[in-house]
């Protein structure tokens, strides 16, 4: 039995305040995984000590523990989510059906690609490229995965003399580095995603509240990231097919680093941002264009 499960079960034999408490953490199982004591006491409307002694009655050493429970349910359903198994039948399933897997994997990838076209704003794109190449330091933060892409991402801007650090905030010293050394030429680029890593959303709002520049690569407009941004990107719905997909960051990325490139050579970029509007169009069906430079 899971800890949800254990909170529903145990909830009519709670007290008001207890039920009140209990209820705050089944509704909100996502921010449960990274809320801190004292955030979470806060918006329960009870002392540290109380929320303490309510995971010990719950069979928990601490609130780490019951927050590790929570954080146990999230990766069991990630690991759902990458199952083929678990959606397209069990081990060793016919070459058809893995075929048709296949087949709906570029169905996906296909729509999702053309939306991600369709909706490229140029002149934002464009707006995020002077802001990366006018800025002092760039700092792209980004947890499990997106320290993956955010590394990817500081190694590619290096190539072009753009003093950059990929962070994890995983690493706390090395945050807070990178933190005590903020001034307002900095340029914070934030990736977040469900579920939502909270010490990342407070990292934004402390270094937009000491006047960095930040710009968010996020899911939605209901993302906790954007109201901290200057400029934000969002990808749509990253997670429609059988695993989370990251190619529209780095399609977007591409697009950005590509115009950090070419800014100085206006011939160029005017012709890249032709190119790029023509691709973006419904009827466009392919061209010989040649790559405008190597990256």
């Amino acid at each position: 039995m899971n800890i949800v499960e254990t909170l529903k079960n145990s909830m009519p034999l709670m007290t008001a305040k207890q039920q009140h408490i209990a209820g705050f953490m089944v509704n909100n199982p996502s921010e449960m995984c990274y809320i801190s004591l004292k955030d979470f006491s806060s918006q329960v409307g009870c002392t540290e000590a109380t929320a303490i002694r309510f995971c010990q009655k719950l069979g928990y050493a601490s609130f780490t523990d019951a927050k590790n429970a929570f954080r146990s349910i999230q990766a069991a359903k990630a690991e759902e989510r990458f199952s083929v198994s678990g959606a397209y039948g069990a081990a060793g399933a016919s070459v058809a059906v893995n075929e048709d897997f296949i087949k709906k994997q570029l169905e996906i990838e296909k729509e999702y690609t053309d939306a991600l076209f369709s909706e490229i704003d140029l002149p934002q794109l464009e707006a995020i490229a002077d802001e990366i190449q006018s800025a002092h330091t760039v700092y792209i933060v980004g947890r499990g995965t997106s320290y993956s892409v955010a590394d990817f991402m500081m190694r590619r801007l290096s190539l072009f003399g753009i003093k950059a650090y990929a962070i994890n905030p995983e690493e706390m010293t090395s945050l807070q580095s990178s933190i005590n050394r903020l001034s307002p030429k900095d340029l914070f680029i934030f990736m977040v995603f469900p579920v939502y890593y909270l010490p990342i959303i407070n990292v934004a709002r402390y270094v937009k509240e000491h006047g960095a520049n930040v710009i968010g690569f996020t899911d939605s407009s209901d993302s906790l990231l954007t109201k901290h941004c200057d400029q934000c990107l969002l990808m749509g719905d990253m997670h429609k097919g059988h695993y989370y997909s990251y190619a529209s960051i780095m399609i977007y990325f591409n697009i950005i680093l590509s115009m950090v490139q070419l800014r100085t050579k206006e011939g160029d970029l005017t012709r890249f941002k032709a190119i790029l509007e023509e691709i973006s169009h419904p009827d466009y069906q392919g061209s010989d264009y040649q790559q405008v430079s190597p990256l």
